[in-house]
């Protein structure tokens, strides 16, 4: 079992009034005593205190130690909200995992047992799911973490879309959960860039005590200005869109939010105009694709044309497609 879900049990049983007896302990975790002993030290530094019960000849929790958070006053909307936030991560796959549940079982510690259970109640019929595509460690998510907010260079070995691998010396700026997936800005000393890596294309790493080259580091960095007016994670240079959604979609548009600098203006016939500033072109194209012949892009012109031709291209595979089906329901009748 992972060291996390450990503590996560040994918490929970700590708050419940338990005492732990150390064979006990071994039989159901498989652990030895060296690490029972470093549990209990994880769990002193989340800010418990144990001790020794000489008649029990086991560890308990001191009194009033097992909610950390009876100082602190939370409504019931305000643990229920946080609770479901956490849910939305609270998957075995997650990086998050293991500290959310640990989390999520302090604060309904900290609840009066009515918000406790009201609460509980609440969560069973409300959902917040974040899909997860990209699975990524939580070990290498709280390293990279640290190097970006320690400054601390790292050595990877990276694996691009295409498959090839390549080592890079790079100097973390910022972790950030989008599209599915966990990514690092960070500054490449290969590429003399500011990058973009997905965590989980990271196949090893190390962490580098002194950095080989001079850290590039620049203190006004944002996430937020980093990716403003991506559309997902895309960054390139600024193009205003502008799209036409026949009247059959133009209600769904108008009432969703899909970019901070949206802007739309009804038309006469039913129709919606909708106008959008965007850096680089390829995110917001597959977009528009998915909707098909409910959407016409009307500037700017190479969208339109790039637009025109991926039709094309797709009409030209299906129109070949169509013809091996036919080719083939001819040899078959033949035999």
């Amino acid at each position: 079992m992972k060291k996390s879900l450990r503590l996560e049990n040994l918490i929970i049983d700590f708050y419940q009034g338990a005492f732990l007896k150390p064979e006990k302990y071994s039989e159901k975790f498989g652990v030895g005593e060296r690490t029972l002993f470093r549990d209990l030290k994880d769990i002193e530094h989340l800010g418990h205190t144990t001790y020794w019960d000489e008649t029990r000849k086991a560890y308990g929790l001191v009194k009033g130690q097992s909610k950390l958070l009876n100082n602190l006053y939370f409504t019931e909307e305000e643990a229920r909200t946080i609770l479901l936030c956490i849910s939305s991560f609270d998957t075995p796959r997650s990086p998050l995992y293991g500290a959310l549940r640990l989390g999520r079982n302090k604060l309904l510690a900290a609840l009066e047992p009515h918000v406790k259970t009201s609460v509980q109640e609440k969560l069973k019929v409300c959902g917040l799911a974040q899909a997860e595509r990209y699975p990524v460690q939580d070990v290498l998510l709280g390293k990279l973490q640290s190097a970006a907010s320690e400054g601390k260079q790292l050595k990877i070995t990276y694996c691009s879309g295409e498959g090839k691998e390549t080592k890079r010396l790079i100097d973390p700026w910022g972790v950030v959960f989008r599209q599915g997936g966990w990514y690092v800005v960070a500054y490449c000393h290969l590429a003399k860039e500011i990058r973009l890596f997905r965590s989980d294309r990271i196949q090893s790493y190390n962490v580098l005590k002194e950095p080989e080259e001079p850290i590039m580091r620049d203190e006004t960095f944002s996430l937020e200005r980093y990716f403003q007016n991506s559309w997902g994670l895309e960054r390139g240079a600024e193009v205003q869109v502008c799209l036409r959604f026949s009247p059959q979609v133009a209600s769904q548009i108008k009432h969703s939010n899909y970019h901070e600098s949206q802007e739309f203006t009804d038309l006469e016939d039913g129709s919606l105009e909708m106008k959008v500033t965007v850096s680089g072109l390829w995110e917001i194209t597959r977009w528009i694709l998915s909707f098909g012949p409910v959407v016409e892009v009307m500037e700017p012109a190479q969208l339109r044309q790039d637009i025109q031709k991926m039709v094309q291209q797709t009409q030209a595979l299906y129109a070949e497609g169509e013809l091996s089906l036919q080719l083939g329901e001819k040899k078959t009748n033949a035999d």
